[in-house]
């Protein structure tokens, strides 16, 4: 798989910041242990990648002991509105209104979730 364009994260480097994101200050064992896909990594490739992503600045280490416990540096609200912006620049040519119509059809909406969303486009 090619390497992303900056700012994004590759599909292993997001499943370690949603682990982060949940609970901060993990050891890479406790990484290890939260990983979501099977089969899950070896621990050297997990530390290695961890290791990656200190270096790029996206996580940090604290001491505990002889230990390393890593917690996150980019801020979640932050890498989804980035995101989110590259995707209605590059897929949609910012065109909002494309990007939220494809989204509304494609995905299954519950009543619930209907009625929010009308709510906030009426006070829009």
């Amino acid at each position: 798989m090619a390497r992303p364009s900056k700012g994004t994260l590759t599909d292993h480097e997001l499943s370690i910041m949603n682990i982060l994101w949940v609970e901060t200050s993990l050891s890479v064992a406790e990484i290890l242990e939260r990983f979501p896909r099977e089969p899950k990594p070896a621990y050297t490739s997990l530390l290695t990648a961890v290791q990656a992503m200190e270096k790029k600045g996206l996580i940090r280490h604290i001491k505990d002991g002889k230990a390393y416990r890593y917690q996150s540096v980019l801020e979640q609200t932050h890498y989804k509105k980035s995101a989110l912006s590259r995707l209605l620049d590059s897929v949609f040519h910012n065109n909002a209104y494309d990007l939220a119509l494809n989204l509304l059809k494609e995905e299954k909406l519950d009543r619930d979730e209907i009625q929010k969303l009308k709510k906030i486009v009426e006070k829009l």
